[in-house]
């Protein structure tokens, strides 16, 4: 077909602008695509121009300055969030934002609450920070959190301790070691972030460890795929336990403001670096929002834990099972709790382990099923798993005395 043939045929070969370079473009139908061209290239333009920044490093910076609100900052921080988080040279602009918030808290010491809210942000913006280096391993900005978390005082005690031992961890890990995918390091950097309560830091340098373990070794990371899932939940695990303990008052620990924000502010993390799976977000620090939240973690640690009893090369199986039902158990979902130890049983009977721990595990899920038996009024069942459970105490304790008469 010559160009003036095609021109007769295209409904809409005289065309101006950027359409010109479409004039003779067709489906298998000989049907010009220029109208469903032109409407992609308008929703790709408006994405582009939806992703400009409306709150620059500028704006905050002048708003700071000017003395901003409490109302204000967070505002300012959404529209942040919005453009920066998924930026190339994220960690740069986050760990300027901390110390814009840093030094704007330092000039506020008129306004107690609102200096601590611009630590809180400065904290949260530099993990951020952080989380996004290279690595995640930032000297720096670790050494401003170190900083910061000192200044919140008392409540962030824990904080502050544990800071200070990741920063001597990373400046061991830069400096002496040199090599930042030591696998020794950032274990006990876990270790450290979990024992003082900064779950998300935790959940950012597993994801981290595990990066490095599929880069450099592929079949180690093929054979570990269980133990990193159950070590995924037992993060999520941590927190469940924690928020469990103070929403029922257990061990004498009670609900207060800087707990539930913490909360918030790991939601909101979360659900920024996970589109496929989210929390309920914490929207109010009540009771009532807690018990959502704490609803949609368990529902994504028990997630983890039926990956890690599906994981092959993973040996205790069954102990993600009985996990996943104190889990349903506590909130009310005993017909789950009662499968799961069911599961768990029999997964334990097909388990690479010695007699005396398969018993002692059995005992285990054994007394979990008959006291939900018992509460739920099913006397037969629970008198069947005592007496069950009777059995397997009496061949405890003459396996026992033949080791000592022996």
């Amino acid at each position: 077909m010559s160009v003036p043939e095609l021109e007769r045929a295209a409904p809409n070969a005289r065309l101006k602008g950027p359409e010109r370079g479409l004039e003779f473009a067709f489906d298998a139908r000989k049907k010009s695509i220029v109208p469903a061209v032109m409407a992609q290239e308008k929703k790709r333009l408006r994405r582009l121009f939806a992703r400009k920044p409306k709150v620059s490093l500028h704006d905050v910076e002048a708003a700071l300055a000017q003395g901003v609100s409490g109302q204000e900052l967070q505002r300012l921080m959404e529209g942040f969030h919005r453009f920066y988080y998924t930026h190339d040279s994220a960690h740069q602009y986050y760990e300027t934002l901390g110390r814009l918030l840093v030094e704007a808290a330092a000039k506020r010491k008129d306004d107690p609450a609102l200096q601590r809210v611009l630590l809180q942000q400065a904290l949260e913006a530099l993990s951020i920070a952080i989380q996004k280096s290279p690595k995640a391993i930032n000297i720096a900005a670790q050494s401003i959190v170190v900083s910061v978390s000192r200044l919140l005082g008392p409540a962030y005690a824990t904080t502050f301790a544990c800071e200070r031992e990741v920063h001597r961890e990373m400046v061991n890990m830069l400096n002496v070691r040199r090599d930042p995918n030591d696998f020794g390091t950032r274990e006990r950097i876990i270790r450290r972030y979990l024992q003082g309560r900064r779950y998300y830091e935790a959940l950012v340098q597993l994801a981290e460890y595990e990066r490095i373990m599929r880069t450099t070794s592929r079949p180690l990371y093929q054979q570990k795929q269980g133990e990193l899932a159950f070590r995924k939940a037992g993060i999520l695990q941590a927190i469940i336990d924690h928020y469990y303990r103070i929403r029922t008052g257990a061990d004498g620990e009670r609900s207060n403001l800087a707990d539930l924000l913490e909360l918030q502010a790991f939601t909101r993390r979360f659900n920024r670096d996970n589109r496929r799976v989210r929390l309920t977000p914490m929207k109010a620090t009540s009771v009532l929002a807690l018990e959502k939240t704490l609803v949609s973690l368990v529902a994504i640690a028990n997630s983890f834990y039926l990956e890690a009893s599906k994981a092959r090369g993973f040996r205790a199986t069954y102990r993600p099972l009985f996990l996943m039902a104190r889990n349903n158990y506590r909130f009310d979902n005993r017909k789950a709790a009662l499968q799961n130890l069911a599961e768990g049983l029999r997964l334990l009977e097909h388990a690479q382990v010695g007699a005396q721990t398969r018993t002692q595990e059995k005992l285990k899920l054994l007394e979990f099923q008959y006291r939900i038996y018992q509460e739920m009024g099913h006397r037969a069942k629970a008198e069947d798993i005592y007496r069950e459970m009777s059995h397997l105490r009496r061949e405890r304790q003459g396996a026992e005395e033949g080791e000592a008469s022996a």
